[in-house]
């Protein structure tokens, strides 16, 4: 269920990087919002942690790639990697055309659920920039003048 704010679905975490975390069965699942799919583009691209790896709460958590940028994933909770949606490596595109549910990117292990609490709110979300910091990946060769 979308909220009315346009953020995503209002039983929903959000990240002030551009992420999304669902609580089910103890287990955090995270995933790319769609305001933040949509400022990256295609996706061509995707890495992520191997399952076991552990991640910390503002660590890096892997990168998205779309043609001529890529956005660097934050984790927004410290956990063990339990599983890796693997249809990702074979369809990136998947983070454009289904971002709150075929598109999730790890299922983590919460090392200390109070860090749910320094999350936002699908209204607050809304309200916030909550664009995520893309790089360029190839940057335009010098002008040589001819």
């Amino acid at each position: 269920m979308e909220s009315s704010s346009g953020a995503g679905p209002a039983d929903l975490k959000y990240s002030a990087e551009g992420l999304w975390v669902r609580i089910r069965d103890g287990l955090a699942i995270v995933g790319l919002t769609d305001r933040a799919q949509a400022q990256l583009g295609c996706a061509v691209d995707i890495e992520l942690p191997r399952p076991g790896a552990h991640v910390g709460r503002s660590e890096h958590l892997g990168t998205v790639e779309a043609s001529k940028v890529a956005f660097d994933l934050v984790s927004p909770l410290s956990g063990q990697v339990l599983a890796v949606n693997q249809r990702l490596a074979e369809s990136p595109e998947l983070i454009n055309s289904s971002p709150f549910s075929d598109a999730w990117l790890v299922k983590i292990t919460l090392d200390d659920p109070g860090e749910l609490d320094s999350l936002l709110s699908a209204q607050q979300y809304a309200k916030s920039s909550g664009v995520p910091s893309l790089r360029r990946r190839f940057e335009a060769p010098p002008d040589r003048g001819y």
